[in-house]
């Protein structure tokens, strides 16, 4: 999960700059670029492993509803990023883990431990205080989107939990792809055909297509990682370690795009690692060693 959050981190980066290219340009084609770029080297991993016929799975539902909100979140986090930057995006966007714990017991009877709710409770305090200082211009809108973004990849992840016991990974990946790319196709004919009401702006300069290429290669190992994390640990403990990419965003901001957090955003990111990473991990090895005492296997990492 750890690695996950470390290639979404590179994927806003690039999404980010991308935008900041040309700040015209549509979201819907940096979501679309982005699944189409992931789609592609599915395919291709599937095809050289002579495994292309079995992407389809078990086809059942949580697969079609991984890739419904998957690709909703994907859509919303995209507009996220265009509206008010990436590192506001990245915050109200890890509201999700706040749903996965609450659900996660119901949806996948995954039982959460006072640590893991205490992990997330403090990271989310902790990614308040590292919000602050991208409260920059106001835009309701875009807040609430990014805020939705955040419950659709809730619904995703759980879907994720469910549908990966029983499928592989390139297999969950591939119904976010395809269901994505079959919304965008909708989306483009509609505007096509003068139904949409709006006009999608595509880029026009090589370097920002560059950009768009770059962050779907990014988010194609993200989604490995991220499908495997939650193919193999509780939803919730994934969850409050998935708190580290706000972090990292902040570091993009400050290295690559020049804004620079104060003493509470540093304060912030620091009980994020902490409560988010640390605690976690720790319950996990605490767990493990209780187990072993009573003479009970457990499973390596």
């Amino acid at each position: 999960m750890v690695m996950a959050s470390v290639f979404f981190s590179f994927m806003g980066a690039m999404i980010n700059q991308a935008q900041l290219l040309e700040p015209e340009g549509s979201p819907l084609v940096a979501s679309f670029v982005r699944l189409l770029v992931n789609v592609l080297i599915v395919a291709s991993a599937a095809w050289f492993a002579g495994s292309l016929s079995q992407l389809p799975g078990d086809r059942r539902p949580s697969l079609w509803l991984r890739g419904f909100f998957g690709a909703l979140s994907l859509i919303f986090v995209m507009y996220g990023i265009h509206a008010i930057g990436v590192g506001e995006t990245s915050f109200l966007h890890a509201s999700n883990s706040i749903v996965i714990a609450a659900l996660g017991p119901l949806v996948l009877r995954q039982r959460n431990s006072a640590l893991t709710w205490l992990a997330i409770a403090g990271a989310t305090v902790g990614l308040y205080f590292l919000a602050q200082p991208r409260f920059e211009d106001y835009s309701p809108v875009g807040r609430i989107v990014a805020l939705l973004s955040g419950v659709w990849a809730a619904f995703a992840y759980l879907m994720i939990a469910r549908a990966g016991r029983s499928n592989s990974s390139n297999t969950v990946i591939f119904y976010l792809c395809v269901i994505g790319l079959a919304m965008h196709i909708m989306v483009f004919a509609a505007e096509f055909f003068g139904n949409s009401g709006f006009k999608i702006l595509w880029p026009q300069s090589s370097q920002t297509y560059g950009f768009l290429v770059g962050a779907g290669i990014m988010a194609s190992v993200a989604q490995y990682f991220l499908t495997a994390a939650y193919q193999s640990a509780p939803a919730a403990l994934n969850a409050a370690v998935s708190y580290v990419t706000p972090v990292l965003n902040l570091g993009w901001s400050v290295f690559a795009f020049g804004r620079h957090p104060d003493l509470s955003a540093l304060a912030g990111a620091g009980l994020v690692l902490v409560c988010g990473v640390a605690l976690p991990v720790l319950g996990v090895s605490a767990r493990k060693k209780t187990l072993q005492a009573v003479n009970v296997d457990v499973p390596s990492p």
